[in-house]
């Protein structure tokens, strides 16, 4: 009777740890999905200053894909097309 109880309890702690294993895994997948979306978006925001800066080259030579200026109403660009 005594190696049947050590067995229940050996298989209980078995079940709880499982559950906890479980548990612990969807905290994890939660976070990592947390950090796959702060990552896009840092790429994104990367990308779109690399964008800019592109743009920018050659400002104050007008030999730059574009031009930005500050006048009156706030900040001006002039972008400049091949063939244009």
């Amino acid at each position: 009777m005594k190696l049947a109880q050590e067995q229940v309890d050996a298989l209980r702690a078995t079940k709880e740890a499982a559950l906890v294993a479980v548990s612990e895994a969807r905290a994890a997948s939660t976070k990592a999905t947390a950090a796959l979306i702060i990552a896009a978006g840092a790429m994104l925001a990367a990308m779109a200053a690399a964008f800019v800066a592109f743009l920018a080259l050659g400002i104050g030579h007008g030999d730059g894909l574009a031009n930005f200026e500050r006048d009156g109403a706030g900040l001006r660009v002039e972008a400049h097309f091949v063939g244009h």
